[in-house]
């Protein structure tokens, strides 16, 4: 079925995620988030259950209130930015955390993919926007001719949304594997994110839902089972809540291999599931907390 159109979405606040993830924070294995107005529930991002040493290793290494951040598929490593410079810090062993510096301008989104691999959107000062990859050394290398809005990574390596509505899912040696079309240009506040195994990409764009295999793009589904603004992966690989309009005034469990749905409980906030560890990430003023689940 063809999802509804962009031009008949109602006009609603713009709330990042990845995509990240924010974004992404998203995000399935990786997430994306940029800051949020969402308060907090449950923890402080200093003691938070999850990401409690590496929230506090980013604050004393970046010094600023981060931009946005990517987590890995285990949770094991936060990667967050602010104006000229990236950090990303790794558990320890003995629970302390390592730390690493980019110096890097004009980051707009970050995602690992489930190896742990680094990936970055960079704007330049002279307009556009690249894809960069971070090796462990902390090497920065420009990825291809792509130019993302939004990254999300996958078991392969990444997915790339650019502005003109393409996809493109990059492996990790940054070979392009899948190529895909939107119908239409996304607008802002779309929404990229991965299933709990890896193996399919959700787009919300225009009130609709694209659900992609995450490796070679091959649509799987595109549907409007109601005005979608938002969606999260249950731990079943399968499985999704979509907030529908207006205002994510009621929700649907939504079953991508069959395309059912029942009635759900409004999640209370947005937030990305981190795979790995079964749990979800939402920002906490621009650092890492777990979320209640949808």
């Amino acid at each position: 079925m063809t999802p509804r159109s962009p031009s008949r979405r109602r006009p609603r606040p713009t709330v990042g995620f990845v995509v990240s993830l924010v974004l992404a924070a998203s995000l399935g294995g990786v997430v994306y988030l940029v800051v949020s107005s969402l308060p907090y529930l449950f923890n402080s991002p200093a003691t938070d259950v999850t990401w409690g040493g590496l929230n506090r290793c980013l604050q004393r290494e970046l010094q600023l209130t981060p931009t946005g951040l990517a987590t890995t598929a285990d949770a094991r490593a936060l990667a967050a930015w602010a104006p000229g410079r990236v950090v990303v810090c790794r558990e320890l062993p003995d629970a302390g955390a390592t730390w690493q510096s980019l110096e890097v301008a004009g980051v707009t989104a970050l995602a690992f993919d489930f190896q742990g691999g680094l990936w970055l959107a960079q704007q330049p000062r002279d307009g556009g926007s690249v894809l960069l990859h971070a090796d462990e050394r902390g090497t920065v290398t420009t990825v291809g001719e792509v130019a993302p809005m939004a990254l999300v990574g996958v078991k392969t390596g990444v997915v790339a949304l650019e502005g003109s509505g393409r996809l493109l899912s990059l492996g990790s040696a940054g070979s392009i594997d899948g190529v895909a079309q939107l119908p239409r240009p996304p607008q802002a506040d779309v929404t990229i994110s991965t299933s709990a195994d890896g193996q399919r990409v959700a787009v919300v764009a225009g009130t609709g839902v694209f659900v992609f295999a995450s490796g070679t793009l091959q649509l799987l589904r595109a549907e409007g089972p109601c005005a979608v603004e938002f969606l999260w992966w249950r731990p079943q690989g399968h499985r999704t809540v979509l907030s529908c309009g207006p205002k994510s005034s009621w929700a649907l469990d939504w079953d991508v291999e069959t395309g059912a749905t029942v009635a759900a409980t409004v999640p209370a906030v947005r937030s990305s599931l981190v795979p790995a560890r079964g749990v979800y990430l939402q920002s906490c003023e621009g650092l890492a907390c777990t979320a209640p689940a949808p």
